[in-house]
């Protein structure tokens, strides 16, 4: 098989370093539909070793379009939201996407591949996942996104809670179908990874929204 991606590793220095650049006081609060300064960025990683295949690059690929949306949701709660647990929460979800958005960049320039931006730029078309059977799941649509950047208080808190239970479930499908088509160790560690983080969040957030209908 073809290594197309040539590291996958993901340092303690690295996810530190990530860390701080996702949540540094200098982010903009991204209008409505747009991205912020954040969300626009793509830090990469050290590039790894181990065979790859296809399927392992459209993962990257598709992963780091999604998490970058993901970014860009989280970066409109500071502002938008009116519950504490959806404030508190948003910063986590930002903060654990942004070492992977990192680690996955770098898989995909040492291997020659383009990187995808916000906008999904260098993603293949309509977030395509050739190799792993679909369109990425769970991609909010431009309208959604300009929604929700539009919202606040109250109605904001239940439109983010719903969308990103929606993103996440999207992600999880994602990741399980890396896990069942990817060739890659490391590619393999951080869907696991995603299943086993944001299958707790969406049970964090479904928690909260049971609550916000109380």
């Amino acid at each position: 098989m073809t290594n197309i991606l040539r590291t996958l590793a993901l340092p303690v220095a690295l996810v530190a370093t990530l860390a701080v650049a996702s949540c540094g006081s200098g982010t903009t609060t991204p209008s409505a539909g747009k991205p912020s300064a954040t969300a626009t960025r793509s830090p990469v990683g050290p590039p790894a070793t181990g065979a790859s295949n296809p399927a392992d690059v459209a993962f990257a690929k598709a992963m780091i379009s999604h998490h970058f949306q993901g970014v860009e949701m989280a970066d409109l709660a500071p502002t938008n939201a009116s519950d504490a647990k959806v404030k508190a929460l948003a910063p986590k979800i930002k903060t654990a996407q942004g070492p992977e958005i990192t680690a996955m960049a770098g898989w995909l320039v040492g291997g020659g591949q383009r990187v995808p931006d916000a906008h999904g730029s260098g993603q293949m078309a309509g977030h395509d996942m050739s190799g792993m059977g679909g369109a990425m799941p769970g991609m909010m649509s431009a309208k959604d996104m300009a929604a929700l950047g539009k919202a606040s208080g109250p109605a904001f808190d239940r439109m983010w809670l719903q969308m990103m239970v929606k993103h996440h479930e999207g992600a999880m499908a994602t990741a399980k179908t890396e896990l069942a088509k990817g060739l890659n160790v490391g590619a393999k560690q951080v869907a696991k990874s995603v299943i086993d983080r944001q299958s707790a969040e969406i049970t964090t957030m479904k928690s909260i929204l049971t609550g916000l209908s109380g």
